[in-house]
């Protein structure tokens, strides 16, 4: 992606004179024995770079003048006979256009040299204020000559760069949906009762598979009562004949996030009471969706499905007087959240006016565990200068076409 150079050249404008940052792809990352846990690239890193490897440092100087540096690895012939290649420095100027890369056993050397050449006296590190995670900070205490400087964090820069999505990023995101939705079609021609959540989540995995994909977060499938519970990831129930089942779900393509939420009548017809309540939700986030343009916030569409619920509980009887508070014995979560390189992404508060080139996601629920019923919808909706684009308008979620749909297979 070309949009990398862009960004770094953005970072640098931020930054305090006689400065350098630091930002890190991170450490694999020891499960047991001779296991590692999958890597997973820090996102900022990933961001400014295009790189998905451990161990690679970018290097930001704002001195007498500016430079950007790669700092990688030296090629270990004996490991690479039992693992991968590590990244190569022509391998990492083409993903980067970063044309300054050296290796890690120097970057010590030349930090100090390039702090009595350049007059530095401030350094940033990408801490994400996390009890774990401090890919900066570890970093700085290896190197003494930083010792008596002003630490800043570079985090928070790059975060707000991230909220706006350049082109390459959306249509990054737009083959993740497409392929989850490749995924939930692969499912729904093969539902029926008496299967277990995780055999009809065995066909999306096997969609994700085909395509080299991960998820971009652990499975949804909950069906029945357990559509109640939001994170339900257990997925080893039966699905029953009169149940529906909600799936919430997602793929990374190029570290690029979809999610999505459907639900589904596990027998393909959807019950009285089910749709009822499936009506209130696609309303409400109908609703919501077109409300979603430049200068909104969060809150103010969280409130809006607010108001929704308030009426439409208070139509079918499940709620009195129609406030806020009864309304949140069955919807307890916000309305949406950023999407990008991560499924809850970076970058947007809740009273932050949303701009063009943000993507979020639109996605009410209810969850009435008295009817064992739980229903979300979700969309993933770009910003655009006079509106919104529904990204993920291909996924099926008419009820009618669902019905119809789910009655025609063979």
């Amino acid at each position: 992606m070309k949009f990398h150079a862009k960004k770094r050249q953005e970072v640098l404008k931020q930054l305090n004179n006689s400065s350098i940052a630091f930002l890190c792809a991170g450490a694999e990352i020891k499960e047991t024995a001779d296991e590692f846990y999958p890597f997973s690239v820090n996102r900022n890193f990933y961001y400014l770079t295009g790189i998905d490897e451990a161990d690679v440092i970018l290097v930001l100087i704002k001195g007498r003048k500016e430079e950007e540096r790669l700092y990688i690895k030296k090629s270990d012939p004996l490991k690479e006979k039992w693992y991968a290649k590590t990244i190569s420095r022509e391998e990492a100027i083409a993903r980067s256009g970063v044309q300054d890369v050296r290796y890690l056993d120097d970057l010590k050397a030349d930090m100090e040299k390039v702090i009595a050449e350049e007059g530095i006296v401030n350094v940033y590190v990408d801490d994400e204020e996390d009890p774990i995670i401090h890919h900066g900070l570890d970093l700085l205490d290896s190197m003494p000559a930083f010792d008596e400087m002003d630490v800043y964090n570079v985090y928070e820069i790059v975060a707000k760069l991230r909220a706006v999505k350049e082109p390459e990023e959306i249509e990054e995101m737009r083959k993740a949906i497409h392929i989850t939705n490749e995924g939930i079609m692969n499912m729904l021609d093969h539902m029926k009762p008496g299967m277990k959540e995780y055999e009809l989540q065995a066909y999306y995995t096997f969609v994700l598979n085909s395509h080299q994909v991960p998820v971009s977060f652990t499975t949804i499938a909950a069906s029945g009562i357990n559509a109640t519970v939001l994170h339900y990831s257990t997925n080893n129930s039966v699905m029953q004949d009169n149940d529906m089942i909600l799936f919430d779900l997602g793929v990374a393509k190029n570290r690029y996030c979809s999610d999505i939420s459907r639900t589904f009548p596990i027998n393909g017809k959807y019950s009285e009471k089910q749709r009822l309540v499936y009506d209130i939700v696609l309303r409400t986030q109908k609703k919501v969706m077109d409300a979603v343009k430049p200068g909104v916030t969060i809150r103010q569409l969280n409130n809006l499905t607010l108001d929704c619920y308030a009426k439409g509980l208070k139509e079918i009887g499940l709620i009195e007087k129609g406030t806020y508070e009864e309304v949140a014995n069955y919807y307890w979560h916000s309305i949406g959240h950023s999407l990008g390189l991560d499924t809850h992404d970076v970058g947007l508060g809740r009273d932050e006016p949303l701009r063009p080139g943000m993507v979020i996601t639109d996605e009410p629920g209810l969850y009435i565990a008295e009817w064992g019923i739980g229903v979300r919808i979700e969309d993933d909706i770009l910003v655009t200068e006079d509106g919104h684009e529904c990204l993920s308008e291909e996924i099926i979620k008419d009820p009618d076409a669902i019905e119809a749909y789910l009655a025609s297979r063979k």
